[in-house]
């Protein structure tokens, strides 16, 4: 599969908060050797930006922020070991925080992700 498929079904996997698609195109990526900043940077952090947007105009509410961030944790999960794998280049430690089960827990949680993704002990 082409890589410019792959980050599509990424980006498409978070915007319909399709797990399966989330869990498939996840994998492909990884098969297809793109870097782990990319698949969360340029696939699934597009998504997200895109979920942002169509909240921000009230085009969907927060229960679809919420399965959409669900899809990306999914992702994710695949996605850890190969950010904890390149730990020997870390650019620093980022430390995050917010109340358990708070809605901010969820933009915590991405940019948790994406820090990880970009070479930072989170």
């Amino acid at each position: 599969m082409a890589k410019e498929q792959i980050m599509a079904d990424l980006q498409k996997a978070i915007e319909t908060w399709d797990f399966k698609l989330a869990d498939s195109a996840t994998k492909a990526a990884i098969d297809a050797k793109i870097p782990v900043g990319e698949i969360i940077g340029d696939g699934l952090g597009k998504g997200m930006e895109v979920i942002g947007k169509r909240f921000d105009a009230a085009e969907i509410y927060l229960p679809q922020v919420v399965a959409a961030s669900k899809a990306m944790e999914v992702a994710l999960k695949i996605l850890e070991p190969l950010m904890t794998a390149g730990a020997g280049a870390l650019k620093g430690t980022v430390v995050f925080g917010t109340v358990e089960g708070d809605i901010h827990e969820i933009g915590k949680n991405v940019c948790c992700a994406m820090l990880r993704g970009a070479g930072y002990n989170v």
